[in-house]
């Protein structure tokens, strides 16, 4: 039975998986069959229908290559033949961010290595993406491409906006935090009532396993595919499309109480809460100039802990009284609320940017990409086996082991505004951002691997001090990690780098937790700590070495729009 379960859960998640991918990909060539259409017949190097040939199989890994070069030759032609100045170098009508999405495309079938290849494919891709919609838009409305100036090309890369009002700013940031901390409530309500839902549906352990593994799969395509709405439409529809999603799974959980109905929910939570981290890093880069961005990722990020630390309590009060079904319910409201906000009075969306990608882009990408998926065996270490370690190494009796459960989220709330906090208000006019954020990267990163020091601690109390200095390291070092890509990209790919970094850090979290449960029977406890210490370690030089060896090329000044002028 738990077998033919598992089977079936898993085909559903492939077949899931598959729709999605499959729509996905129409509306992307749909968006290159768009653009070539739009070119007059006698410039386009291939007809439209030609771009759905990337769909036969084998064929399309050589054909990809060539449909990346004739699209861009079509729009070459085009433009110059509508009399529009050429384009910047870094602009080349796509060519090089597709043929580099083609090759790691390619590379990705490698073992091993084409997890990180294929990651850095798929924002290539993105990239891509936009590029082609935004030529593609500026021939249906008349072939001026925004990022150029009829006198000069423009620079490559603008770093921040005129700045927004305060209003604009504070009201961003509301529905920013209490979104968020909307979200995690309803995350984290199942888990809390979890002993009265399985007495109530008779469920067993191992089909409650799979449901958490639904939300945990849904998660990750949404840090994927929710993240293409957001490059697409902008932070704003992102937002409005995981809010309402995610208030609408939460409440269908009352409505299909049965194994088969809360996978499929959890599985849809977890969809649409991968879709409000990168769209809430892209707010910030949006709306906040590069001294407040960490601030800003710092409150929001601590708004998920703030409510682990506060849910637990108001949840058993809730299900105790009211049934878990009610609460549930009341759980899917605020990211409704928070979804209407943002639909009535979220603000106008400033102007686009020029787009272009610099080695403080791609650095700032590779450092969220590595970091993340390194320092997050640290954090899952510290929220589910430290627990289980100090019961049986250290004699810790159930009801001390409470403190565990205020000590970690109020470590994870204090890290990330601390790290926000310090970012804060250590830049100023004479100390560029990137200059603060390698040093505080460098004293949160040294303090990941203090965690391997917890199996020769005495004593409970310090094992527990040492587990909540790591998870305010690992909280501090989110931020600031999400802080680089929102100050080194350009404005449409901040989402995307954002989401490659997050998800990296769930495949980090997910794939060492089963690797230390294996490390954990053969060797015990002493050998896996050095283990978690060593990898953190590894992390932590990688993103030093390229914090401080990669500084952006232009300063972090507001530079007004040209139209402003």
């Amino acid at each position: 039975m738990n077998s033919d379960a598992a089977l079936a859960m898993t085909i559903m998640m492939a077949a899931i998986g598959l729709l999605v991918g499959l729509g996905v990909g129409i509306v992307f060539l749909l968006t290159l069959q768009r653009a070539v259409e739009r070119c007059a017949p006698q410039n386009r190097e291939l007809s439209p229908g030609q771009v759905w040939l990337i769909l036969i199989p084998l064929f399309n890994f050589v054909w990809q290559f060539i449909l990346v070069s004739r699209i861009a030759k079509t729009l070459s032609r085009e433009f110059a033949s509508r009399g529009t100045p050429p384009a910047p170098v870094p602009d080349d009508y796509g060519r090089s961010f597709g043929t580099a999405w083609c090759v790691l495309n390619v590379v990705s079938f490698i073992p091993f290595v084409g997890i990180l290849t294929g990651l850095a494919g798929f924002m290539c891709w993105i990239i891509y993406w936009v590029e082609i919609s935004r030529y593609s838009r500026a021939l249906a409305e008349g072939g001026a491409v925004a990022a150029w100036s009829g006198a000069a090309p423009a620079p490559v890369y603008v770093p921040m906006r005129e700045a927004a009002g305060a209003g604009a700013q504070c009201l961003v940031a509301l529905v920013l935090v209490f979104g968020y901390g909307a979200n995690y409530l309803q995350c984290q309500a199942l888990p809390v009532m979890a002993p009265l839902l399985r007495a109530d549906l008779g469920f067993s352990n191992s089909q409650y396993a799979q449901i958490v593994t639904a939300f945990l799969i849904g998660m990750m395509a949404g840090y994927v595919l929710m993240t293409v709405l957001t490059v697409l439409c902008g932070a704003r529809w992102g937002l409005v499309a995981a809010f309402a999603g995610a208030s609408l799974a939460a409440c269908a959980s009352v409505a299909f109480p049965s194994y088969g109905g809360l996978l499929a929910t959890r599985f849809l939570l977890g969809f649409f809460t991968g879709g409000l981290l990168p769209a809430a890093v892209q707010s910030a880069r949006d709306w906040f100039p590069p001294r407040v961005r960490p601030l800003l990722i710092g409150t929001v990020l601590a708004a998920g802990p703030a409510l682990w630390l506060l849910a637990p309590p108001l949840l058993v009060f809730g299900s105790l009284h009211f049934g878990w079904r009610p609460v549930l319910i009341v759980t899917g409201l605020p990211t409704l609320v928070a979804a209407v906000l943002c639909l009535a009075a979220w603000p106008k969306s400033p102007a686009r940017e020029p787009f272009g990608v610099s080695t403080a882009a791609v650095a700032s990408s590779g450092m969220v990409a590595l970091g993340l998926l390194f320092a997050a065996p640290i954090y899952g270490f510290a929220i589910s086996w430290l627990p289980m370690y100090l019961q049986r190494d250290r004699a810790i009796n159930v009801q001390t082991l409470g403190i565990l459960g205020i000590a970690m989220p109020a470590a994870a709330i204090g890290g990330a505004l601390l790290a926000g906090v310090l970012a804060c208000a250590l830049t100023d006019s004479a100390t560029r951002a990137w200059r603060v954020r390698a040093v505080l990267l460098t004293v949160f990163g040294c303090l990941l691997p203090i965690m391997a020091l917890t199996g020769s601690a005495n004593n409970w109390v310090i094992a527990i001090g040492l587990g909540s200095l790591s998870v305010m390291a690992y909280m501090g070092w989110s931020v600031l990690l999400y802080s680089a890509v929102a100050d080194a990209l350009p404005a449409r790919a901040v989402a995307a780098a954002a989401a490659i970094g997050a998800l990296m850090g769930a495949l980090g979290g997910v794939a060492s937790s089963a690797a230390l449960g294996r490390l954990l029977e053969a060797h015990g406890f002493a050998t896996l700590l050095v283990v978690l210490g060593a990898t953190a370690a590894v992390g932590v030089v990688g993103v030093l070495l390229l914090a401080w060896l990669c500084a952006p090329e232009v300063p972090e000044v507001s530079v007004r729009p040209a139209s402003a002028a």
